[in-house]
């Protein structure tokens, strides 16, 4: 009997400690819950002083998944803090090692990373300060950053601020990072001169560890926080000019006459060739495996010989700003594969565009032959067949041109029968008029040097590049509305230099202009000062 009850006793001693480390789980049930944790209240509160204890109490209302909370919880300035934390329920409990210095102010942030047990993240960092005086500074720094190549906020990256004496090579005296809409926001600081840079600062050490880390330098070195005031320093591109070559990271056999490259970034692929000791073949890309381009299908002009050992060789691969590819050397055994790659439709999207005179090209997943679609494809303009086009094929590409031009203003219903399935796609197309098209003056910031632009869509995609000083005037742009981004061009090498932190060099001039609308047959004026 006693024998029982000691196995009773320890089963529940068991339990207890169990159910006092793991991390709590929500109830199930329900619609989920997809709303971020809410600080209900802190002891101490924001904004109060003469705290003098060790202990620090924090309540949501909701369980917090407490290995994201250990993490995202952090103190500001740098004072090497150390801390251990205790839960009851939905509060946590944060015991100081050491008392902190007499007459500090010290901001408790909860970053991004923070979230609940349903893996609901915190918008925003959350910050609350306190002071050991009898006063808590007041001093601000607000800042936003931006990508130019989209005009949305930049994520995963870091402000330091250093106080003045600190070297860069310590760790950062202040940190903040983005929140959801790109703006850093820096509280409670002390009366100071500052440095500034922007760090992706992957190991969260605060320390700008290169070539690792991408550091990143603003228009002024350093700035000067004047007491219990706020610094403002406005919206800041970041970006840098990509110069790393892409490199082939794999190789593959899909079929008897298709392979697949992967990359280490976006690239546009061309032709090349496939070795092997006693063969050689030709081959062309087919289509992209995603929209990012990291990866294409290629196809061969004939089946590969099994047994053999091929290696790509004299590949025509570019990305976007045109480094030069960085070939090393990769194999691969042709073994035996069944053919299951169908014939089917891949490009270009629905709702496409296509100028007047411009050939619609259609790209699909494997080579030809295509006359079984050739037979069944037909074109609708606004309900009235069109039939004044030719058509041609070129590998894994049917190719149709408007005789004289597709009609204006018209949508284009293109039939293609899939002879496999005997299903039908039917992509529409739109064509453009030839009026719908206007001009972009543009006034540039005053500086003697060469000023660029980019006239980007909302997605990134870049339609229109031009250089000039004072006046700029841009010809037949397609009706939208554009992303409109410059940058003045101080040394003449055609490319946007983002300067850099050591030694401090300011990054080139750089503004940017969103929701530019250009209407048909207008011109639009835009002034940059």
């Amino acid at each position: 009997m006693c024998a029982r009850a000691d196995r009773i006793a320890l089963l529940w001693f068991t339990c207890l400690i169990v159910g006092s480390c793991a991390t709590p789980i929500a109830p199930t049930g329900g619609e989920p819950d997809r709303t971020a944790p809410q600080l209900l209240y802190t002891i101490p509160t924001d904004g109060s002083t003469g705290f003098t204890g060790d202990r620090i109490e924090i309540r949501f209302n909701e369980y917090v998944d407490l290995n994201s909370f250990r993490s995202a919880l952090r103190f500001e300035p740098d004072l090497n803090i150390t801390f251990s934390v205790r839960w009851r329920g939905t509060r946590a409990i944060v015991r100081l090692d050491e008392p902190l210095p007499a007459n500090t102010t010290v901001v408790m942030v909860l970053e991004t990373s923070l979230r609940d047990v349903r893996s609901n993240a915190i918008p925003a960092p959350i910050r609350i300060a306190f002071s050991s005086g009898d006063r808590i500074d007041k001093g601000e720094v607000n800042v936003k950053l931006t990508k130019p190549e989209t005009g949305r906020r930049v994520e995963n990256v870091n402000v330091f601020l250093y106080k003045s004496g600190t070297s860069l090579s310590e760790a950062a005296t202040y940190t903040s990072q983005t929140d959801t809409g790109g703006y850093v926001r820096f509280r409670n600081l002390p009366a100071d001169t500052f440095r500034m840079i922007a760090v992706s600062d992957l190991n969260r050490n605060r320390i700008l560890d290169e070539p690792r880390e991408q550091g990143y330098a603003f228009s002024q070195e350093f700035i000067t926080v004047a007491e219990d005031s706020s610094y403002t320093f406005g919206e800041w591109f970041i970006t840098r000019p990509d110069t790393v070559r892409p490199v082939m990271e794999g190789i593959g056999l899909m079929g008897p006459d298709r392979i697949r490259l992967r990359f280490s970034k976006s690239v546009e692929a061309g032709t090349g060739f496939l070795v092997s000791e006693t063969d050689t073949l030709v081959i062309h890309p087919l289509h992209p495996e995603s929209p990012s381009k990291t990866a294409w299908f290629y196809g061969t002009e004939r089946p590969v010989t099994i047994g053999q050992r091929y290696s790509p060789f004299n590949l025509e691969i570019a990305d976007s700003l045109d480094n030069p590819f960085f070939f090393t050397p990769m194999s691969m055994d042709a073994e035996e594969l069944p053919d299951t790659i169908r014939l089917r439709y891949l490009y270009p999207e629905p709702r496409s565009t296509v100028e007047p005179t411009s050939p619609i090209e259609f790209v699909f997943s494997r080579n030809g032959p295509f006359l079984d679609y050739q037979d069944s494809l037909s074109i609708v303009a606004d309900r009235q067949p069109f039939d004044a086009f030719t058509m041609v094929t070129l590998r894994n590409r049917l190719i149709l041109t408007p005789d004289e031009a597709w009609p204006e203003g018209t949508t284009l219903t293109v039939r293609l029968l899939n002879p496999s399935s005997q299903v039908s796609s039917r992509p529409t197309i739109r064509v453009n008029r030839s009026s719908d098209k206007g001009d972009l003056a543009i006034t540039a910031p005053d500086s003697t040097s060469t000023f660029i632009v980019e006239l980007r869509t909302a997605s990134g995609l870049l339609v229109k590049r031009q250089s000039g000083t004072n006046q700029l005037l841009i010809e037949d742009i397609p009706i939208g509305t554009y992303l409109v981004v410059g940058f003045v061009d101080a040394n003449e090498n055609n490319r946007f230099d983002a300067g850099s932190i050591t030694p401090f060099v300011a990054p080139e001039r750089m503004v940017m202009e969103r929701n530019v609308v250009i209407r048909a047959g207008f011109e639009a004026d835009l002034a940059f000062r």
